[in-house]
């Protein structure tokens, strides 16, 4: 099981954050994967901000 934290305040590296830690590979038997965007609510809600198409468009990809 794993379940990582990230996010940050700084918004010329949301993007770059969001991309790199949402596409981890972890090459483990028992690991599950998780992940916990600190500024979820400030960054995604709603659809129409643009950190949530980026979020969208990495999990489609996984």
């Amino acid at each position: 099981m794993g379940f990582g934290e990230v996010g940050t305040t700084q918004l010329d590296i949301k993007k770059d954050y969001l991309e790199e830690y949402y596409t981890i590979e972890i090459d483990h038997p028992r690991y599950v994967g998780g992940h916990f965007w600190w500024y979820y609510r400030q960054d995604m809600v709603s659809k129409a901000k643009p950190l949530w198409v980026i979020l969208d468009n990495v999990l489609r990809e996984q």
